[in-house]
């Protein structure tokens, strides 16, 4: 495989990861859907493909859970603001309920998978 084939599946990589469709990705990179479905079957590709697309919601994800903190500063503010209205004094408190049992719920998720996972790798030691 050439050094220019392994540039187009990268650059085609990157279009995906972009958001754009398989054809707008193949034509942005210059190379046929038929061969853009090519790349996307052959299974080292798709790994990298995943992995890459795993970090970048890891990545948006972390970046989230760092404002998240700030986002539910103001929403205590506006909570307790005395010159808010209630109804803004209800939703932000409203929304501050919703969102901590959000993260109880994750967290216990969470943990549930973690513990399947335990499991599941006992399983396939023994």
């Amino acid at each position: 495989m050439s050094k220019h084939t392994n540039a187009r599946k990268e650059l085609f990589m990157k279009a995906l990861l972009q958001g754009k469709t398989i054809k707008s990705a193949a034509e942005t990179v210059g190379v046929t859907e038929q061969t853009a479905h090519t790349y996307l079957k052959d299974p080292t590709f798709k790994a990298e493909y995943r992995q890459l697309k795993s970090d970048a919601l890891q990545e948006a994800t972390d970046y989230i859970q760092s404002v998240t903190r700030a986002a539910g500063e103001v929403l205590f503010q506006q909570m307790n603001n005395r010159k808010a209205s209630p109804r803004t004094k209800i939703d932000a408190a409203q929304r501050l309920i919703e969102f901590a049992l959000r993260i109880r719920q994750e967290n216990e998720v969470l943990q549930r998978i973690e513990a399947l996972e335990a499991k599941l790798e006992k399983t396939k030691e023994s």
